[in-house]
């Protein structure tokens, strides 16, 4: 072809396509600036997407967060209620009826109290 010169020092298939265009217009920056183009136009629409699962993962959590906090409250305010409602007599014939239903349950439960307290006097 008429512009070998030009394209002896490119490689591969970029040397072919010069020379088959009849290597008037390339140049290693058009290459670039195409290839920086597409590849950045990629990386665009990835980063909405991504955008946008975020978008969609902070409505999850606080949707749930929010239902969390209700049943948390809700179980407060029956426990509140059953200790108004109960003596002490009444709380601990309750309180053995579930040992006895539940023991391991029961030990588990101990154990995590004694660490909370324990936590709690450090």
């Amino acid at each position: 072809m008429e512009n070998k010169e030009f394209t002896s020092g490119l490689e591969g298939a970029g040397a072919d396509w010069v020379q088959e265009s009849g290597g008037s217009s390339y140049s290693k920056e058009s290459d670039y600036n195409v290839a920086s183009g597409g590849v950045g136009a990629q990386a665009g629409k990835i980063g909405e997407q991504v955008s946008a699962k975020m978008d969609d993962v902070k409505v999850q959590v606080r949707e749930r967060a929010s239902k969390v906090k209700d049943q948390t409250t809700r179980g407060i305010d029956r426990v509140t209620t059953y200790f108004r409602e109960h003596d002490k007599q009444e709380i601990m014939q309750d309180l053995e009826q579930v040992i006895r239903k539940h023991p391991g349950k029961s030990v588990i439960a101990g154990m995590f109290l004694g660490l909370m307290v324990g936590r709690i006097i450090k």
